[in-house]
């Protein structure tokens, strides 16, 4: 029986993740402002293995989930909410379109830490349409492959954005501007080493509730915290996106670093719409007096909450130490990513 082997990597959003949620309501409100986010791609990710099935498997490690190959039963299990309902909306939509058989997947391997703001649910949604791309060669675009990912997730109840698909299926680290019914994402020219550090918040953040706060302010400001909202993820959002791409081509760490404060002190403002962003977890290593003399600026990532943080750190010896500290005095793992310069 074919098998087909995936490696599907995850993302860290560096900046302006949240105002890719913008990108639906364009057509409605001409004043709203596309979305910009600078991501980059990490490695660690999903490893799955694949064959073909007459239904839906899904295996990891002791977790087993199955569901029957018809558009009734995907769509009833997309719409419970739980962790399956990501996939079970992707295999929906692959199903509607393409007419394809089921697929038992098996996770063999995931380094990439759940519900933490790294785009965990939005790796397993391109690691089951690529499973099923290459299980059917059905020849599917970069485009396809993300818009499917994209609409499998909706359907699941969850109003993300684009930014995940798009930084997931194109590697290294770019800025990525979101229309209507598309992004793109273009490499950015990196001028020195960047160390950043991702803290594991060891904590827990609801993504959906976060998301769904932000659609609420969308497509029009109705009340005066919804213009806050817009004020957020449009004009200042996309200041601090293009300082920090000046940062990133010019070798400015601190510019860098105080772009991430920036941003930081903007989530801090909207979090009068959901207790979500608050954050108490978040802001205690941010303020942490060890923590800022090692770094330039840090912040949450992801659509924020108390999921995981990010910091611009000084040097690579800066790095490691951080991450020894977090793990020594918070109990917080932690890694590093080296975005390497020319």
């Amino acid at each position: 029986m074919q098998e087909n082997v995936l490696f599907v990597p995850g993302r860290v959003s560096l900046i302006g993740g949240i105002s890719d949620l913008v990108s639906p309501y364009l057509s409605k409100n001409k004043d709203l402002i596309p979305g910009y986010a600078i991501a980059v791609t990490i490695d660690k990710g999903i490893y799955s293995n694949s064959k073909k099935s007459n239904k839906f498997i899904y295996r990891a490690y002791k977790n087993y989930f199955e569901c029957k190959w018809n558009k009734e039963e995907l769509e009833k299990e997309a719409k419970r909410g739980s962790f399956y309902s990501y996939m079970c909306g992707t295999l929906y939509y692959l199903l509607d379109k393409y007419k394809v058989s089921g697929i038992d997947i098996e996770i063999v391997h995931m380094d990439l830490p759940m519900k933490k703001g790294l785009a965990s649910s939005a790796a397993i949604c391109i690691t089951i349409v690529k499973s099923v791309n290459e299980l059917y060669k059905l020849n599917l675009s970069k485009e396809e492959i993300m818009d499917i990912a994209y609409k499998g997730e909706h359907l699941a109840l969850s109003k993300c954005g684009r930014l995940d698909q798009t930084s997931i299926v194109n590697e290294g680290v770019s800025f990525i501007t979101f229309y209507e019914n598309e992004a793109k994402a273009q490499k950015i020219n990196v001028k020195t080493n960047i160390n950043i550090l991702v803290v594991d918040l060891n904590s827990k953040k609801d993504t959906r509730k976060i998301m769904n706060c932000f659609n609420n302010a969308l497509p029009f400001a109705r009340y005066k915290n919804d213009i806050l909202v817009h004020d957020v993820i449009g004009i200042n959002n996309k200041n601090l996106v293009t300082n920090s791409i000046k940062a990133i081509e010019t070798g400015d760490l601190y510019l860098l670093g105080t772009c991430f404060t920036k941003f930081q002190g903007l989530m801090d403002k909207v979090s009068i719409i959901c207790d979500e962003l608050k954050a108490p977890v978040l802001h205690s290593v941010l303020e942490d007096e060890y923590v800022q003399k090692l770094t330039y600026g840090g912040k949450g990532t992801g659509s924020g909450g108390d999921g995981s943080a990010i910091f611009v750190c000084k040097d690579k010896d800066s790095e490691e130490l951080l991450e020894e500290y977090f793990k020594l005095k918070y109990k917080m793992p932690s890694f590093g990513i080296c975005i390497k310069g020319k």
